[in-house]
């Protein structure tokens, strides 16, 4: 009888630490309810550092994420699908483009709004778009064009 007693207490005791768990992932992940959204399309030359489910965002704030990135098989050019909450609407002439966080930290999708007062509606495309800046590829040109000049000096 005393076994199954604390056999039952330690069960119980499982159950709650589970629960509490729970509820503070729950609270941590700041899960909302499902906005509705629309969809975007821009495409682009280069969306480097950019994944499926990438922040999109309107002075700063997020307004939505990237829905889809697939090979436009024609041009050779990225196109995105975005998702972006209905409550926020886009001016028509809007831009978008490829940032970072910082300096070491990911990428996302900064839309600048425009002044056209006719609104982007679903499945539209922006149609101004700057891809990403390769990083990597900015230092490497700027060594070795630096021992270039280095070297017609010296000569």
């Amino acid at each position: 009888m005393n076994r199954n007693l604390i056999e039952t207490l330690i069960g119980f005791l499982v159950l709650l630490i589970a629960a509490i768990f729970f509820f503070f992932s729950y609270k941590i992940a700041d899960v909302r309810k499902l906005e509705k959204t629309y969809e975007l399309k821009a495409k682009f030359d280069q969306v480097e550092g950019i994944t499926v489910g990438s922040d999109v965002a309107i002075s700063g704030i997020k307004v939505g994420t990237v829905n889809d990135l697939t090979l436009d098989e024609s041009s050779y050019s990225a196109l995105m699908t975005i998702a972006i909450r209905n409550s926020v609407k886009i001016p028509s002439d809007s831009s978008a483009k490829i940032v970072s966080q910082g300096i070491l930290g990911g990428k996302y999708v900064s839309i600048e709004a425009g002044a056209d007062a006719e609104m982007l509606e679903n499945g539209d495309q922006i149609q101004y778009t700057q891809s990403s800046l390769n990083l990597e590829g900015l230092i490497s040109k700027f060594a070795f064009n630096g021992d270039k000049a280095k070297s017609k000096k010296s000569k």
